[in-house]
């Protein structure tokens, strides 16, 4: 259930990274115990992690906890109304 390639750097103190540099990040939250949905969460974290656009939120990072079947995607935050709320409108 571990998609090759999630990162969980560590700093040179063997600790945690911290998140300091960044203004303003957001946490996709999945959970799930399905590998498939695990496995497309893990393929929309790579695409958007290549993607460098005005337009396209920035991926930073992708945590698996697979005790508790989660998966976090670290994105930059998008400030504004949701996509439903748009759509209603």
């Amino acid at each position: 259930m571990t998609p090759k390639g999630i990162s969980n750097p560590k700093n040179e103190d063997n600790k945690s990274p911290t998140l300091q540099n960044y203004d303003k990040l957001a946490v996709k939250i999945i959970r799930s115990s399905d590998d498939e949905l695990i496995d497309i969460a893990y393929e929309e974290y790579k695409l958007l992690k290549q993607l460098d656009h005005p337009n396209i939120v920035k991926m930073h990072d992708a945590f698996l906890n697979q005790m508790k079947g989660t998966m976090y995607l670290v994105m930059d935050l998008v400030k504004g109304c949701t996509l439903k709320a748009l759509l209603e409108d």
